[in-house]
């Protein structure tokens, strides 16, 4: 069995606020016209915060992502202008 650990919640989000990040790196598992997507909350919470802090970003997709959309969101297309995405 396997015990998988999360950085996440308000904890997580204030941790990050406080560092000015050059790159912030992030997987996604959905990205459509709309949306750029994750599996989880508790991923779109943390990625969304990554997005909105760093310089700059880069979003690695999950296989089969394109012109998908996973369960939750992280964020809508039109506000990814400085986000490299790489499939």
């Amino acid at each position: 069995m396997i015990d998988w650990l999360s950085f996440y919640g308000n904890t997580a989000v204030q941790s990050i606020k406080h560092f000015d990040a050059d790159l912030a790196l992030i997987y996604a598992t959905g990205f459509s016209k709309r949306l750029l997507t994750t599996n989880t909350l508790y991923e779109s919470v943390i990625a969304r915060t990554m997005l909105e802090n760093a310089q700059k970003t880069i979003v690695f997709l999950a296989d089969n992502a394109e012109d998908y959309e996973a369960t939750s969101m992280i964020v809508k297309r039109e506000r990814l202008g400085r986000v490299q995405v790489i499939s």
